[in-house]
């Protein structure tokens, strides 16, 4: 929690052509995507593509991801008590 994982791969397509792919997973946090997009413009980067979901995520009380729903959370918030 407060960081962020960022990726830069460099696949090529199935035509050959190499292309870069940027990701970045982090917390909800105002106007990164906006900044991201503003320094990729300033580096004279074409963007072609944008995919930004924003995808909820539960965490137990140690900050771990825990699941996608509160029930299952304390689910597995109990199993690991019992552990």
């Amino acid at each position: 929690m407060g960081g962020a994982d960022i990726r830069v791969i460099n696949p090529t397509m199935p035509d050959g052509r190499e292309i870069s792919v940027l990701e970045v997973l982090n917390d909800n946090m105002p106007f990164l995507f906006d900044s991201t997009m503003a320094e990729l413009a300033e580096q004279g980067i074409d963007v072609t593509l944008v995919a930004h979901p924003i995808i909820a995520v539960e965490r137990d009380g140690k900050a771990s991801a825990c699941a996608s729903t509160a029930k299952r959370c304390q689910r597995e918030q109990r199993a690991s008590a019992k552990a």
